[in-house]
């Protein structure tokens, strides 16, 4: 037999002069079999370069050990989410199938996954407001669901950061440098991480009221103007401001960039924090001030909880649940200057 076609367990015990149930149980390392017998099929598969059929397989038992992983993998934060979740899911043999969400609705795509026959899907929703029928193509199979990152009124699981912590623990970190005249860049007002950390960062500063808090939203310039050119004339208009607390780490570049070009010099004109401790190559030299949202520990949970959803017999249930990482303060230059630290 040529070696470019897929063999199959017949064409083994034909050469070997066996039975198909003998390989069956030789591949699978079950039974007592002779070990010369073994030795000799064994020999003859890896000859032949045979491969498990899972699609047999999975036909067969309803389960074809591969799991959907749907998110943006163009953002380094999402990267090392998928790359640990996968790491994960190959310890218990799972094959995860990556798809980078496109310009339309998560249904499409999870409509394909279950034609693929997964046993299950993490993703990242588009919708924040994406409620269970949204998700009725995955939910109707009892298929399970995790979402992470952005939570939703389904009623299913969700794994992510406690963005409510990571808005605070940025105000709380400017307020114990001695800001008192701080701004916050503000993210997209349907995104729920977004409106958590925002209200985390007010929350802290309306405990202190020493604290003068200016919000600053990108929708307030109508979406005309661009991004730079706003926050210039932000930072123009509000020189008062000594710290700025941002939604991630790429806003707190650009504001970075926008006030060195004013020549204001960070952090010790203005001091500026952001979120996701991205730290991506072409801005290694502002060294951002960043929360840590632990990403190897969302996907580690988020691993867990699709594991044990798995383990499932059909007659058992489990509530869904909200779990929330707790997030980490990188210091580094752009608040104090030559310090690097993890709190």
């Amino acid at each position: 037999m040529s070696v470019d076609v897929m063999a199959s367990m017949k064409d083994i015990a034909e050469t070997a002069g066996c039975s198909v149930s003998t390989v069956s149980r030789v591949l699978k390392n079950k039974g007592e079999i002779a070990p010369a017998t073994r030795k000799k099929i064994l020999a003859i598969a890896e000859k032949f370069g045979y491969h498990d059929n899972r699609l047999i397989y999975g036909i067969r038992t309803g389960h074809t050990q591969t799991i959907g992983l749907v998110c943006d993998f163009s953002n380094l934060f999402f990267q090392r989410i998928a790359s640990a979740i996968e790491q994960e899911m190959r310890k218990r043999d799972y094959l995860v199938i990556f798809c980078s969400q496109p310009e339309e609705d998560d249904q499409k795509t999870l409509k394909r996954l279950v034609e693929q026959r997964v046993d299950g899907v993490i993703l990242v929703p588009r919708n924040d407001f994406a409620d269970t029928e949204y998700f009725r193509d995955v939910i109707s199979r009892g298929l399970p669901i995790i979402t992470i990152d952005r939570k939703t009124p389904a009623n299913v699981d969700y794994i992510g950061s406690d963005d409510l912590l990571c808005g605070r623990l940025m105000a709380e970190h400017f307020h114990l440098l001695g800001h008192r005249r701080i701004a916050y860049y503000a993210g997209p007002p349907y995104a729920s991480p977004a409106q958590l950390r925002l209200q985390g960062f007010a929350d802290f500063c309306r405990e202190h009221p020493e604290i003068s808090l200016t919000i600053l939203r990108g929708s307030e310039v109508n979406g005309c103007d661009p991004e730079e050119e706003m926050l210039t004339r932000f930072l123009k208009k509000h020189r008062e401001i000594t710290a700025i607390g941002t939604f991630y780490d790429y806003f707190a570049y650009d504001v970075c960039r926008a006030a060195l070009k004013l020549g204001r010099r960070i952090p010790e004109d203005l001091a500026v924090a952001g979120v996701g401790d991205m730290v991506p190559e072409r801005a290694r030299m502002f060294e951002l001030t960043s929360i840590d949202q632990q990403p190897e520990k969302i996907a580690e949970a988020a691993a867990r909880r699709m594991l044990a959803r798995l383990a499932l017999n059909r007659d058992e249930t489990l509530t869904p649940v909200e779990i929330r990482i707790e997030p980490r303060l990188v210091i580094r230059n752009s608040t104090i200057k030559e310090r690097a630290v993890r709190t």
